[in-house]
């Protein structure tokens, strides 16, 4: 067990095996040693006016974690020994306000062919992908998607072979895997899902909990790639109907 000081309160944590990374009053970040009973291993206020907008801890990523905030828009990544900065990106566009509010850090393609992938959700819908170099941990091959008008959440589910899918919970959900060296976005079917997990059971192997706000699904995610038709009302008679493709957007 661990708490703050008085007055202080936890606005955000995540954790692996070895470290808890924590926010306390939305401007503190507090590393936490698992091994040595929760001893706090480094403490860091942030100037400026800044805050912590939301921390990741990767599974199965030992050392590092990764932090976005508020003011600046950006995210950087951490040695959780001594929460200095290894990598820091700046996500914000020009005139734009929106800010990163989930993060998640994975392997999602195999080992020998890319590193960790990170992905960010902003708060205007767009997740930005990243490529984690395994040795210095700094970041290429910036991408970007619109999954929707307001943030997706993550949730990392395991596969085969050492390998995460990640479930994005938004307006327009998707499973992001990996398949022939690239990450690939698949629609599903869940539109009004608010949180998922894995559930990989005796009884229900390779299956994941869905919950809506009614209730609980025991689910299994098709691997076959299938045409979902999903009619918009309008209300209007429709005229004409254009794509952008660098916008992904009709």
């Amino acid at each position: 067990k661990w708490q703050p000081q008085i007055a202080q309160i936890i606005t955000t944590a995540s954790a692996n095996e070895s470290h808890v990374l924590l926010a306390v009053n939305g401007d503190m970040l507090i590393s936490l040693d698992i091994a040595r009973g929760l001893e706090q291993a480094a403490a860091q206020t942030l100037g400026d006016g800044e805050q912590i907008a939301c921390v990741h801890v990767p599974a199965h990523i030992s050392g590092v974690g990764v932090v976005g905030f508020w003011k600046s828009g950006s995210i950087s990544l951490l040695d959780l020994a001594t929460l200095q900065v290894i990598h820091s990106e700046d996500l914000r566009k020009k005139n734009d306000a929106s800010i990163p509010r989930d993060i998640v850090m994975t392997q999602i393609l195999h080992a020998d062919i890319s590193g960790p992938t990170l992905l960010v959700a902003m708060e205007d819908g767009i997740v930005f992908t990243f490529n984690v170099d395994k040795a210095t941990y700094t970041l290429s091959g910036r991408k970007s998607i619109i999954l929707g008008t307001q943030q997706a959440r993550f949730s990392v589910l395991p596969r085969n072979g050492g390998l995460h899918n990640v479930f994005t919970i938004c307006e327009h959900p998707s499973l992001v895997y990996g398949s022939d060296g690239r990450i690939v976005y698949s629609a599903v079917t869940a539109e009004d899902a608010i949180c998922v997990c894995s559930f990989d059971s005796e009884a229900y192997p390779g299956s994941v909990i869905l919950a809506t706000s009614e209730n609980l699904k025991i689910s299994q995610i098709d691997t076959e790639r299938r045409t979902h038709v999903r009619t918009c009302h309008v209300g209007q008679t429709v005229r004409r109907i254009a794509y952008s493709p660098n916008e992904r957007v009709f």
